[in-house]
């Protein structure tokens, strides 16, 4: 009778302490995937750069077949902005978009680039990030907001 006793404490203490003191689930940032698909040489994409700012402040550049994973801390009304660039000068007209991010949910966005028409961005749906997620990607490259 003690042990079973003890047992029920002790399984008791273990779900209190766990629930007091564990961290939550709740992510702290907003998950944003950036993908730029293979463009071809015929669209001229190929050999541009895609440089990624997001809320003025530049993050990354791109290269054609590469994913973007980017955490951000500072959610809100949040500002994308893409430019395409051939030997550091832009090139036709960049994506602007605002968005409404965040903290625990990701965002998708898919990115192509061409010589005459700079850069088309959307922000895209499950049944699109299907398609998306069958592509092979070159490089992968994952960068988080410093917080502040």
């Amino acid at each position: 009778m003690r042990n079973l006793l003890g047992i029920v404490i002790a399984i008791f203490m273990l779900s209190v302490s766990c629930t007091s003191y564990c961290q939550t689930n709740e992510e702290e940032y907003a998950l944003i995937n950036v993908y730029r698909l293979k463009e071809s040489m015929m669209s001229g994409g190929s050999g541009l750069t895609v440089k990624v700012l997001i809320n003025e402040k530049e993050v990354c550049n791109l290269l054609t077949n590469t994913k973007l994973i980017y955490k951000l801390h500072s959610t809100g009304t949040v500002k994308i902005k893409c430019i395409a660039e051939f030997s550091g000068s832009g090139i036709g007209s960049p994506y602007v978009e605002t968005f409404e991010f965040e903290k625990g949910k990701e965002y998708h966005i898919r990115l192509t680039a061409g010589s005459m028409t700079g850069v088309k961005g959307e922000s895209i749906n499950e049944k699109k990030l299907k398609k998306v997620s069958k592509n092979k990607f070159a490089d992968t490259v994952e960068l988080e907001e410093k917080k502040s």
